[in-house]
């Protein structure tokens, strides 16, 4: 659950439309944390020392705040000193005028509030900010709190304040009436995330958190809490990817109904991701677009043995727990080869981005699995840059993965 710096940290991102100094940011969250943030795409640098949450165009409210919080602390107290002086109400000009003190530390508020249709409101953390910038997330956003109330009832839930650090989903801790505790998770209408239940439950608890129960029309999952819940990266990397490689057998099922095919979620990729780049403006290099589309054309038909697969398998998706030592959430499933199942691991930032940690993650999970180095590494080139782009947004680590891959790391 969140605690005091959580929810401060939530409050300053809503008063500045999601913009904050490094300095605001490291006061509440580990300067480690916020490097992560930046290297997962979920926040961005905006210029030297500002950061903010999300991505697409900057917004007017942001730019504001761009300017208020490099200007620096003494130039907005000044600022704000010379409007008093010239007469202006002080309130008017910020409601909460002492959060933008670049370095002061905050401790009043919580997460943003949004107010639904049935007059119920819901705390949004600061992560899922960037579904304002979009129709289906303001739809998304509008249902929530009568989602979650519903839900709630159906299930005679107890529920507590959202987890801070959610960015595809509003999850929040919620207790059974016989105390068993567990997670509500109303998810973003996203495609990607579409069968997660589906895999929950074919799992059935082996490796992965149990499915307790599911409400398709309003994409609800209940499902088991991981306690303590610490995710993966916490471990060194050598004994994360371990786990990772003693976790990824027991997922590899046979698996039949709505699962989406690999090879069908390939073909999709190789017809967006040219378009995608050049409406991005060309962010990289056109080598790199065409190594993905040689990789796809080697690897879709040639695959092996088709099975569930989890294309979001990385160290921050598996977490501490005490029915199991560790158990994987927030699956995005597929059916394809074993070989693109490790991409994840291979690819993601929590355990170490360069191309020295990336290979060593490489040769240590495909050699523990027995797996095809080769084909390990056309798919993660080719997914890497298949998830590289989201409009203007760029991510950057995606894309440096890819480039290291192709460029012999």
């Amino acid at each position: 659950m969140p605690g005091d710096d959580a929810a401060a940290l939530d409050w300053l991102l809503f008063t500045q439309a999601g913009v904050v100094s490094w300095a605001q940011a490291t006061t509440e969250l580990t300067p480690a944390r916020v490097r992560h943030l930046l290297a997962t795409g979920r926040w961005e640098r905006v210029c030297r020392g500002i950061l903010r949450v999300g991505g697409g165009p900057v917004t007017v409210d942001q730019a504001r705040w761009v300017a208020v919080l490099a200007a620096g602390a003494d130039a907005v107290l000044a600022g704000l000193a010379a409007a008093q002086a010239g007469g202006t109400d002080r309130r008017r000009l910020a409601p909460r005028p002492r959060l933008i003190v670049v370095s002061r530390r905050h401790r009043d508020g919580t997460a943003t509030t949004v107010h639904g249709r049935h007059n119920g409101s819901v705390e949004i953390p600061a992560g899922l900010s960037w579904v304002r910038q979009v129709p289906e997330g303001r739809e998304w956003l509008a249902t929530l709190a009568r989602w979650r109330d519903e839900c709630a009832q159906q299930w005679s839930l107890r529920l507590g304040p959202p987890f801070p650090y959610a960015f595809a989903s509003l999850a929040m801790p919620a207790d059974l009436p016989d105390g068993t505790p567990a997670v509500l998770k109303l998810q973003y209408p996203d495609p990607d995330s579409r069968h997660e239940a589906d895999a929950l439950a074919h799992w059935d608890g082996e490796a992965a958190v149990r499915l307790l129960a599911h409400d398709p029309q309003r994409r609800a999952l209940l499902v088991e809490r991981c306690r303590p819940g610490s995710p993966l990266h916490e471990l060194p990397a050598d004994e994360a990817v371990d786990v990772v490689a003693g976790l990824l057998p027991r997922l590899w099922r046979r698996a039949a109904g709505p699962f989406t095919p690999l090879a069908e979620e390939a073909v999709g990729w190789r017809q967006r991701l040219p378009e995608r780049w050049e409406r991005a403006g060309r962010p990289y290099g056109r080598r790199l677009v065409d190594a993905a589309l040689e990789q796809l054309d080697r690897l879709v038909d040639t695959q092996g043995e088709q099975v569930l697969v989890n294309q979001d398998l990385h160290a921050g998706n598996v977490l501490r727990a005490t029915r199991e030592p560790w158990l994987v959430i927030d699956p995005k499933p597929l059916l394809g080869e074993r070989e693109f199942a490790v991409v994840p691991i291979v690819r993601g930032v929590e355990l170490g981005h360069s191309p020295q940690a990336v290979r060593r993650r490489l040769d240590r999970v495909t050699g523990a699995l027995g797996l095809d180095r080769d084909r390990v590494v056309g798919w993660t080139i080719a997914h890497c840059l298949a998830w590289s782009l989201d409009g203007d947004t760029v991510f950057t680590n995606q894309v440096e993965v890819a480039r290291w891959l192709v460029d012999g790391a």
